[in-house]
């Protein structure tokens, strides 16, 4: 995710018509910005991938919980 970079292209599902940053991107370049706007924007996108990071996290545990047995009870 780090070393993403900048895309190029557009999205396949076309949701906008400019290039797209990754917001790894974000965080890391409008962080060092003298404007207030820029750093929040960075702040929010660094929050916005500890959530994503985190579901996907949660996610593939509860799987793994789930697909090994331990959400079953043993009487």
């Amino acid at each position: 995710m780090y070393t993403a970079g900048w895309s190029t292209h557009n999205p396949t599902g076309q949701l906008t018509n400019q290039q797209v940053p990754y917001l790894t991107y974000i965080v890391w370049d409008y962080l060092d910005q003298p404007y207030e706007a820029a750093r929040n924007l960075a702040y929010a996108a660094a929050f916005v991938l500890l959530v994503v990071i985190l579901v996907i996290q949660l996610g593939v545990r509860a799987l793994v919980w789930k697909s090994s047995g331990f959400g079953r009870h043993n009487n």
